[in-house]
């Protein structure tokens, strides 16, 4: 006659190979078939479609990322080469480095701040969303925005300066 039991095991966190181990040395002697298995390797199992998911977001914003790193590199090429001898006349009239800097960076700083503004709205509610399928969700903070904001002023000074100083 088989029977079948459950029996919950409340352990120290870390100590998962050494209660494994005391139990296999406790029902050696006793021939008993039993099986082990772990909350948190359920709980980790479960949540594999999620990382998934995570890791294919990471790879599309990288992509995203580099895509429109050489969106902004083209548009300031064609800027730069549309602007060419308005550049060297300010200079010629004794324009500096700075000032040159400061009049693209003015253009098209608006149209960054706008994208930035679409763009954050529309992660913001997205996200929101997809965490409303959850019952246990995460605060959405405000300081993840400022850095995304951070790194795309980053890039786009290194881009723009990097085509003006040419």
């Amino acid at each position: 006659m088989a029977y079948n039991a459950l029996f919950l095991i409340h352990y120290r966190h870390g100590c998962k190979k050494e209660l494994k181990q005391t139990l296999d040395d406790l029902f050696e002697g006793m021939n008993i078939d039993y099986e082990i298995s772990f909350t948190e390797d359920k709980y980790f199992e479960s949540l594999e479609k999620e990382m998934h998911l995570m890791n294919l977001i990471v790879g599309l914003a990288a992509v995203c990322m580099l895509i429109s790193v050489f969106g902004i590199w083209s548009m300031m090429s064609l800027a730069c080469q549309e602007r060419r001898r308005e550049i060297a006349v300010r200079k010629a009239h004794g324009a500096k480095v700075r000032d040159i800097l400061l009049i693209f960076v003015r253009d098209y700083g608006k149209m960054v701040l706008v994208s930035v503004l679409l763009a954050f709205a529309t992660g913001f509610l997205i996200a929101y969303n997809w965490l409303q399928q959850y019952p246990r969700q995460t605060v959405i903070s405000w300081w993840i925005y400022l850095g995304i904001f951070a790194v795309m002023i980053l890039v786009i000074t290194l881009t723009v300066g990097n085509m003006v100083l040419k």
